[in-house]
């Protein structure tokens, strides 16, 4: 190479053109540009393989999800037309029985000489009946599989397809609409967007309203501020070991009693014609119901909004716990 550089670098010196001519100019050619061709068609080479396998890839996907498409259409007409043939055949079954039950009553009704024919019928009937129900069970599980994929494919698509969302901090979230907090419609347990089948659909809330308080409404959050203060101004769990009482059960008596009476005079000062009409007959017995639903109201305030009645709600839980104690208030 070195011999073939000098050669052509003196022959340049005496005038004779070594870019075009001579086997030296094209050996040098060869050395110096050789490796570059071959590496330059290696990289095409590379990269056209490498697109190839990538169409090739996503042409696998797609056949592959045509084809998964495809046959969950079919499995689904294939469990539609299984529902609507569980059903059709309970019908059947069920128009069936009626002939049996009419020759059964007849032959009954007759002079009574043909004792055999009226088992027979009777028999007859009782398979039916039989039948009847195992149709009629097996309807409803069909129908009831087919709800559920249905289901089941419509919530896959739609989170499949809905970006997702951050979560709301803890401390943000509050279910009784004040300043603090933000506040939680029951409307969001299940978005519009959503289409489910209505027996799925039904489904879904009953599971998930076993589990979810009823948000406060105006004249129950009215019943809230009373309890939250008739319990601040209340000393039940301060007097707890003082010998002003007897036994534990007199105090408990006698601080109940003062708590219904607390509860009593905030309503008519709050409410007069309603704390009138509670109190006419000055019992407490009587006036259980209203108790009752006011404690009630605090306890689903205090599960939808942990971080409400913090000071006051270990004390009304120490007072229905006494309050299970049965004497005569």
């Amino acid at each position: 190479m070195i011999r073939a550089f000098s050669s052509c670098l003196a022959r340049g010196a005496l005038g004779i053109d070594s870019v075009s001519h001579g086997p030296r100019n094209e050996a040098l050619s060869e050395v110096l540009d050789g490796p570059q061709n071959v590496e330059m068609g290696t990289g095409q080479d590379a990269r056209q393989g490498e697109a190839k396998n990538f169409e090739g890839d996503e042409m696998a996907r797609s056949n592959a999800e045509a084809s998964l498409e495809d046959k969950s259409r079919r499995l689904a007409v294939a469990q539609e037309q299984l529902a609507e043939y569980a059903e059709a055949k309970y019908v059947e079954l069920k128009a069936f029985g009626q002939p049996a039950t009419k020759l059964c009553q007849a032959v009954a009704g007759g002079s009574g000489s043909f004792p055999q024919v009226v088992m027979l019928a009777q028999d007859l009937q009782q398979k039916l009946e039989e039948a009847e129900k195992e149709a009629d069970a097996f309807a409803k599980q069909a129908r009831k599989d087919v709800d559920y994929l249905k289901a089941v494919r419509i919530t896959v698509r739609q989170t499949s397809q809905e970006p997702e969302e951050e979560p709301a901090p803890l401390g943000a979230l509050s279910a009784d609409g004040d300043e603090d907090g933000i506040e939680v419609e029951t409307e969001m347990l299940d978005s519009p967007n959503r289409p489910l089948a209505p027996a799925a659909f039904n489904t879904e809330l009953s599971q998930r309203a076993r589990w979810i308080p009823l948000r406060l409404q105006i004249d129950e959050r009215k019943s809230l501020r009373l309890l939250e203060a008739a319990l601040n101004v209340s000393e039940y769990t301060d007097k707890v070991d003082i010998l002003t009482f007897r036994n534990k059960t007199q105090r408990m008596h006698t601080q109940l009693k003062d708590m219904c009476a607390i509860l009593s005079g905030l309503l008519v000062a709050s409410d007069y014609k309603k704390g009138q009409k509670l109190m006419a007959h000055r019992s407490f017995l009587d006036n259980a119901e209203f108790f009752q639903n006011v404690f009630e109201v605090g306890r689903r305030h205090k599960v939808m909004n942990p971080d409400k009645m913090r000071a006051d709600y270990g004390k009304l839980i120490y007072l229905l716990m006494d309050s299970q104690v049965k004497f005569p208030l």
